[in-house]
């Protein structure tokens, strides 16, 4: 791969990951493509990672540090973002990594296709250090309208805002929603539909940390259907006839409803926040789209056997799936 003297961005909340921030800032340092600026943004912690972050700079001269007072994950992206002088900029979770190519290859791949956004595979895993492979892979370009119904169906690619070379402008006048849950589904969209060039390739450029329990052990709160929110907001910002991505956006619906009855919510709840009617109002559009995948063509066909199996049934699914 032919390097080039472009800078890039990549921008790290921080917040008591004492644990796992040492993989994650070692794997960003130990990237093939050199000319990075890393952005640590110590939103307050109260362990040992502000200091952390601090010795990695001693390491480290293409690091900086900003310590800020806690204001969530949104906030301390937003930070990175308003003093990020790339011309691109990506975002890295503290708690996650990256292979050693993941950026270069990212960067190869936006620039071979002349796109605004590249998009790599983002691979859940339980181990700290997964190396992955540059292999010949596969790529796809998508034009906005094609690349935010993928966001949706969430096969190749997902809202999540990791795993993705974005260049940096744009993001003029838009940043993660302060205070709110699912940020990345209030904000990806939005860059995406700016960008008229999004290509994705197959491999795999971000290894996403699964914490035991971190799933199961969720609560259901008011704060979660923040989603519901941000799908809402998208709806009202898109045309999804236009963009036709009407089953995508079911599929997005169906997605985050059956997460919530994953948790300890109750049937009162549910019927309280209409997610039964949601439900009911998309799972028609997902039975026979072959994007959808069969996980949520599962879920639609599973909400006709009712409210009350539908719950026990999912419960028992996301308990095996995250054990």
């Amino acid at each position: 791969m032919k390097l080039s003297n472009e800078l890039i961005s990549i921008v790290v909340p921080v917040y008591n990951v004492e644990a796992y921030i040492d993989n994650c800032v070692s794997s960003i340092m130990s990237q093939t493509y050199r000319n990075i600026e890393i952005i640590l943004v110590d939103d307050g912690s109260t362990d040992k990672s502000g200091k952390m972050c601090e010795n990695f700079k001693l390491k480290d001269g293409r690091i900086r540090v900003i310590h800020k007072k806690n204001g969530g994950l949104s906030d301390a992206r937003n930070k990175g973002i308003d003093i990020a002088t790339g011309a691109y900029i990506m975002f890295v979770d503290s708690d996650d990594y990256m292979p050693t190519y993941a950026v270069e290859y990212l960067y190869e791949l936006l620039t071979k296709y002349e796109a605004d956004i590249s998009i790599g595979r983002l691979e859940m895993t339980k181990n700290l250090n997964s190396k992955g492979n540059i292999e010949t892979g596969t790529s796809r370009l998508f034009n906005n309208k094609e690349a935010i119904g993928q966001l949706l169906y969430a096969n190749l690619f997902s809202t999540s805002a990791p795993a993705k070379l974005y260049k940096m402008g744009l993001f003029k006048d838009i940043r993660f929603p302060v205070g709110k849950l699912h940020e990345d589904l209030y904000t990806t969209y939005k860059v995406f539909d700016r960008a008229q060039r999004i290509v994705y390739g197959s491999n795999i450029v971000y290894f996403y940390y699964h914490r035991t329990g971190s799933i199961t052990a969720s609560n259901f709160t008011v704060k979660r259907l923040d989603a519901i929110e941000a799908l809402n907001q998208l709806r009202t910002d898109i045309d999804i006839v236009d963009y036709g991505i009407q089953n995508a956006y079911s599929s997005q619906i169906l997605e985050n409803v059956f997460s919530f009855f994953s948790t300890n919510i109750s049937p009162d709840d549910i019927r309280k926040y209409k997610l039964w009617d949601l439900v009911k109002e998309n799972r028609m559009n997902v039975l026979f789209d072959k994007c959808v995948s069969k996980r949520i063509k599962g879920y639609a066909i599973l909400s006709f056997l009712g409210l009350k199996n539908t719950m026990k049934i999912t419960k028992e699914y996301y308990l095996r799936k995250w054990k």
